[in-house]
């Protein structure tokens, strides 16, 4: 993939998130609820489970915080996967460029949460950057296997090479949406347990 391209979907996706936490609390949770709901019904089409609005209300006051969570990791392993590309044009050792990758991902993480400082209902949080920190790790890692094994190959073709990075993208943008997928699922199913456990508890403790 060309450096052009990579500073075009990176500039994009950087400016995506900075929308995101620009929202104030009001309009995030809004789009975290969204989000959720879309979840909801999607992981339950897929297992072939229905839930009622009732219910959804529950799954959301219960997962809200998971689902943030993920978020945040996934925004910021989808970036790691971006920025170790990019490097990846300037620099050839993968040592540095997992480092150099790693600090500039947590350095914007660490602004992000200094930016939401100033935003009405939101706060800045260590945590959320330690959350973010996994999802940069997740990304730097899975790239420099991936670029470890293709090295190995020797391969000089430079076209080989350029669709080679542009695998490297899409082979850790797929694998990063099936592991939050399976995430999500079981978070899904944890919750659904919880809210039957917490009927039946309710039910024998009352009547």
């Amino acid at each position: 993939m060309s450096k052009k391209i990579i500073f075009i979907i990176l500039g994009c996706w950087m400016s995506m998130m900075f929308l995101f936490s620009n929202q104030n609390a009001t309009k995030s949770n809004h789009t975290s609820d969204k989000v959720t709901i879309s979840l909801i019904h999607l992981v339950g089409k897929f297992m072939g489970k229905t839930t009622g609005k009732a219910q959804e209300k529950k799954i959301i006051k219960n997962v809200r915080l998971l689902v943030r969570k993920t978020a945040h990791m996934s925004e910021y392993f989808v970036l790691a996967v971006l920025i170790f590309c990019l490097v990846s044009n300037y620099v050839s050792s993968n040592k540095k460029v997992f480092l150099i990758t790693f600090i500039c991902c947590v350095l914007f993480s660490i602004g992000d949460e200094i930016h939401q400082l100033f935003i009405p209902g939101r706060t800045g949080r260590i945590f959320d950057v330690g959350v973010d920190s996994c999802g940069i790790l997740l990304g730097c890692i899975l790239l420099t296997f991936i670029k470890h094994k293709t090295y190995k190959k020797k391969l000089q073709n430079i076209w080989k090479i350029k669709i080679i990075y542009f695998n490297f993208v899409i082979i850790g943008l797929f694998l990063g949406s099936i592991f939050i997928f399976l995430y999500l699922s079981f978070l899904f199913n944890i919750c659904i347990l919880m809210t039957r456990w917490r009927n039946v508890y309710y039910f024998s403790n009352y009547n």
